[in-house]
């Protein structure tokens, strides 16, 4: 099963995993305080998202997210987006979390788990090296 998680911790972090990621694929641009990381998890076809948000605390917002929510069209437009303002909940990791599933990973490969905030991108990185090189031996 692949996933993401994205929360707030004083600020915003998230979380990232997959059981079947495609070699090759990861891309991670750091530039200065911004930055962009992407990669590929290997679904089958008719593979689902399942989301799940967390509605706040504080009964206005949670409120309106739901009446958003009641207020679309229907019959629904297709292809069309859902978009709500979601106050962040502060020290939630996964206040926003999307599950699918991946495919069967071939013979010996391992799952992935890509965990990052602003200012340890680094550091992730090396230590997944470190793992992928000890699961070799």
């Amino acid at each position: 099963m692949g996933g993401a998680d994205v929360g707030g911790d004083g600020s915003v972090q998230w979380r990232v995993w997959g059981d079947n990621i495609k070699p090759g694929k990861e891309v991670v641009r750091n530039r200065g305080t911004k930055g962009e990381h992407q990669n590929v998890d290997t679904t089958d076809p008719g593979t689902n998202f399942t989301v799940s948000i967390e509605l706040p605390q504080d009964q206005a917002a949670a409120d309106a997210i739901v009446s958003k929510l009641k207020d679309l069209p229907y019959p629904a437009v297709t292809g069309s987006r859902v978009t709500f303002d979601l106050p962040i909940v502060p020290k939630d990791p996964d206040q926003i979390s999307v599950r699918w599933n991946s495919s069967a990973a071939p013979a010996g490969k391992a799952t992935m788990t890509v965990k990052a905030r602003s200012k340890a991108d680094s550091s992730v990185k090396k230590s997944t090296k470190k793992k992928a090189k000890k699961k070799r031996k």
